[in-house]
């Protein structure tokens, strides 16, 4: 238990520092499109990596709805990470 709470409190700090840099970066670079491609390709870069490692522990459903949902979640997390992106830049 006390892992999972020293994770969440990282995560949680961490989060709130990716605001920060992440106003950063507009002034910088000008484009929020740009900041998004860059934030998903990290994070996709980390997500093969983590799921790699996470195979030898877990087996993952193998179905369309499964398949689906996942989809729907990664292109709902990608609209609403743009709109962020795109709200900051304007603040």
């Amino acid at each position: 238990m006390f892992i999972g709470v020293v994770c969440g409190l990282t995560a949680a700090v961490l989060q709130s520092v990716s605001y920060v840099f992440s106003r950063m970066f507009i002034p910088r670079h000008g484009s929020a499109f740009h900041l998004s491609i860059c934030s998903q390709v990290l994070m996709g870069v980390m997500g093969i990596i983590l799921a790699g490692i996470s195979l030898a522990f877990v087996t993952y459903p193998v179905s369309w709805k499964y398949f689906l949902l996942a989809v729907a979640w990664l292109v709902s997390y990608v609209m609403a990470q743009s709109s962020f992106f795109i709200a900051l830049k304007s603040v």
